[in-house]
């Protein structure tokens, strides 16, 4: 006999044989990055029915009975860098009913700065703070539109921007202004900023040089990252997008306060594999766009 499914909202059972109904879970919303237990609830006519969580890569099931309806899942630790959604099956049955795991990836606060868990993005038409190793848009020297680069393998300007709409620019014809900063317009706006040099360089004294070369370097998701803060704080190797033709690898990305533009050259961040200095402030042309890493105001 088919098994039928209602949600908490219609699980009038009347006339119905061979049901099996969701009731409740606990707990909801979004939960933390650790392992976690989740607890579903159920209401049964047949002895036995499954119930089972499914997420990108993993769906565990665990059988309720119509004596024990109650079951309890162990959520395993979401170690990746994205959020990860648990949707709940009963017999097979979408409930509509999910939990959302976050990553162990958040902003990071080190001494007195908190920084933002991902590069500049575009998201639902806004700027946004996007996954630890999403490469995200690139920015050029004091403007505010974002350029896409998708392809590490081609960075090259494309003449498409976002500002965050979508506009169809020239290179040469980019605005800028020596007040603008990217990071106050990421969402929520006005709560996010540049670093300043200082806080740029102090992210080196977060780097355990005793540790072996994959502790502070490595591989995530296919992108080259470098580690900061025992690992909580990921940074991938942007590298900078040009006008004709661009490069990879080397990290690069602006500061804010204090860094100076005279001419061409200007400030920004790069990341090295020198064992003594991981990350520094140097000079590098105007005429590049790189991706944009923002602090906490």
């Amino acid at each position: 006999m088919e098994t039928l499914f209602f949600s908490r909202c219609h699980n009038d059972k009347t006339n119905l044989s061979e049901y099996a109904l969701y009731k409740w879970h606990h707990p909801e919303g979004n939960v933390p990055y650790d392992t976690s237990d989740l607890v579903v609830a159920c209401e049964s006519d047949p002895d036995r029915f499954v119930i089972e969580l499914k997420s990108e890569g993993d769906s565990p099931t665990l059988t309720g009975s119509k004596y024990d309806p109650v079951v309890t899942f162990t959520v395993p630790a979401n170690t990746s860098t994205d959020d990860r959604e648990w949707k709940i099956f009963v017999s097979g049955t979408d409930c509509r009913q999910s939990v959302v795991q976050r990553s162990m990836y958040t902003d990071v606060t080190i001494g007195e700065t908190t920084w933002a868990r991902g590069n500049i993005v575009l998201k639902d038409s806004r700027f946004a703070i996007g996954s630890p190793t999403d490469f995200g848009l690139f920015f050029r020297f004091n403007s505010i539109y974002g350029l896409p680069s998708d392809d590490p393998k081609a960075w090259m300007y494309q003449n498409i921007a976002y500002n965050p709409d979508q506009v169809t620019i020239q290179w040469k014809d980019m605005p800028y202004d020596d007040d603008s900063d990217p990071c106050g317009l990421a969402d929520p706006a006005g709560t996010w900023r540049l670093p300043t040099k200082d806080e740029i360089e102090s992210l080196s004294s977060t780097v355990d040089f005793s540790q072996p070369y994959d502790y502070n370097y490595g591989e995530m998701n296919g992108v080259f990252v470098y580690k900061y803060a025992e690992g909580k704080l990921i940074m991938p190797g942007g590298g900078v997008l040009y006008g004709t033709y661009g490069t990879g690898m080397a990290r690069y990305y602006w500061k804010g306060e204090g860094y100076i533009r005279s001419g061409t050259p200007c400030y920004a961040m790069k990341g090295h594999l020198f064992r003594d200095r991981t990350t520094i402030v140097e000079l590098l042309a105007n005429r590049y766009a790189l991706p944009v890493r923002c602090v906490r105001q």
